[in-house]
């Protein structure tokens, strides 16, 4: 008989010839095993539309680098003006919103089993982002509130398309996905109205919502549904259900503990509210009250990381920063704009790029290097020295400008670190491929 691989004219009794190479005493067969081998592929052109952050995550550092080097080049003498606004404009429209559009626009439709983004929903976001960066660079201020609504605006149709449709529930902390989008909106608008000849009272106020709601709801919305689950707490791990569709669904948002959560949205924005009127110390309080129960309701954060990863302890310690920054702010009048770097720098700052790196690494296939991702340490560790640099920064007001561009230097220092390192991560992906191996002997049972 013949076993499977032998060689032509070969026989189990010896007859023929010996197809292993070597001879032996015994009737042997050659086999190949088959090894897992791994090739890298560009992968990038046929990702981005299913995973957009491919594309926002390294134009957000690009915001990033250019609203720091604002603060660098004044520094350094190489500009005689500088703008508070274009450097906050270009951090939070430009670079926070770029990861955040990023991420949710990767992961919506993969909660509610929806379609990825269209050319349209591209055309949108990225016209928008362009319309921020020529007003940043311009000071054209009209162009860069339109560019965010147009960018907030494409993402609520994105978002409110998926969830018309969606095939199963999601968990009722979410809605502050929500709240964030009417704070942002609500900001921007406010700042277009200004810009059209409306009340210029209004813009301190559209700024806070635009600047610090819309991001603070995002981070209590995701603290209660991804950050447990980054982190390894089991409440991350939201059973699922089918969902009921339309308005019908829609109306299930507003009962229960999702209910709660709008209530949660109403009392942050109310904080906004009183600062405006003139009750600044209790407007952050409230804020401050509500930031804090929020999150450790949600993700129970006083609990240490189970996932034993740099970016783990970097998302988690972003938490904590933005509950200490937020009562810092609250609690420290004559230093309120330092405690707000606190929540900026080392919350949301921190919590994006650790964010960001995780999801980088486990769609491009890269999660062996997750424990021992040694890059995403040190850009941790510069997002904290740039953190201690700018809160000097008032202690030393006759250096003010020089630690700036020290704390802004050491911060693009580390956003360039995490482009160099994961910007790859995003073109190329490893695929495992069978490849043979050496071949080897087996022989035959007797019989």
């Amino acid at each position: 008989m013949s076993w499977p691989g032998e060689a032509a004219g070969s026989t189990a009794e010896g007859g023929g010839t010996n197809p292993s190479p070597g001879g032996s005493d015994h009737p042997m067969l050659a086999s190949t095993v088959a090894a897992p081998n791994l090739i890298r592929r560009n992968v990038w052109r046929a990702s981005v539309r299913a995973e957009p952050f491919r594309l926002l995550f390294p134009l957000g550092v690009g915001f990033g680098l250019t609203g720091a080097g604002h603060w660098l080049l004044f520094g350094l003498g190489l500009t005689g003006h500088y703008s508070g606004v274009v450097h906050a404009s270009l951090q939070i429209q430009g670079f926070l919103a770029s990861f955040t559009l990023g991420f949710l626009l990767t992961a919506l439709p993969k909660f509610n089993v929806g379609p990825p983004v269209s050319p349209a929903e591209a055309a949108g976001i990225l016209g928008g982002a362009g319309l921020v960066a020529v007003g940043c660079l311009g000071e054209r201020w009209t162009a860069i509130e339109v560019g965010s609504l147009v960018q907030l605006l494409t993402v609520g149709l994105f978002a409110w398309r998926r969830y018309w449709g969606r095939a199963t529930t999601q968990p009722p902390v979410l809605v502050m996905l929500t709240v964030g989008w009417l704070h942002a909106v609500a900001g921007a608008a406010a700042l277009l109205w200004i810009r059209l000849g409306g009340p210029p009272g209004l813009e301190l106020f559209g700024r806070r919502l635009l600047w610090q709601g819309a991001m603070v709801a995002v981070v209590i919305g995701m603290g209660g549904h991804l950050i447990p689950r980054l982190l390894g707490y089991p409440e991350g791990v939201v059973p699922k259900h089918p969902a009921r569709r339309g308005w019908r669904g829609v109306a299930a948002t507003f009962r229960g503990e999702a209910l709660a959560w709008w209530g949660t949205g109403l009392l942050l924005f109310a904080g906004f509210v009183i600062e405006a009127v003139g009750h600044e110390r209790t407007g952050r309080l409230l804020r401050a009250v509500v930031v804090t129960i929020a999150l450790l309701a949600a993700g129970r954060f006083w609990r240490l990381p189970r996932v034993l990863a740099p970016f783990a302890w970097g998302v988690w310690g972003s938490v904590w920063a933005v509950i200490g920054g937020s009562w810092a702010a609250a609690l420290t009048h004559p230093y309120h704009v330092a405690a707000l770097h606190l929540v900026f720098i080392g919350g949301f700052s921190l919590m994006v790029l650790m964010v960001g790196a995780r999801v980088t690494l486990s769609h491009g296939g890269y999660m062996a290097l997750e424990a021992r991702n040694r890059p995403i340490r040190w850009v941790g560790g510069g997002v904290v020295a740039a953190l201690v640099l700018r809160l000097a920064v008032d202690a030393t007001p006759e250096h003010y400008f020089q630690v700036a561009a020290a704390a802004a230097s050491v911060w693009m220092a580390a956003g360039l670190l995490w482009l160099v390192y994961h910007l790859p991560k995003m073109v190329y992906r490893e695929f495992a491929v069978v490849a043979p191996m050496r071949s080897f002997r087996v022989v035959p049972p007797k019989g």
